[in-house]
């Protein structure tokens, strides 16, 4: 029992998935946020070609 419970303290395949998901997770947030701070600048530009067809 006591050889079963150090084999399981010392495997470390579920620490490196554990870390792979924390990795996505970070570029996720990141990705999330820089496309919020695009988005408005996109649609200040649609918004300025919008109002330019207006005045036509």
């Amino acid at each position: 029992m006591l050889y079963s419970f150090i084999n399981f303290c010392r495997n470390e395949d579920g620490a490196s998935a554990i870390e792979y998901g924390l990795i996505v997770g970070v570029i996720s947030v990141g990705l999330i946020g820089g496309a919020s701070a695009i988005s408005s600048n996109i649609n200040a530009v649609f918004q300025f070609i919008a109002d330019t067809f207006a005045n036509f």
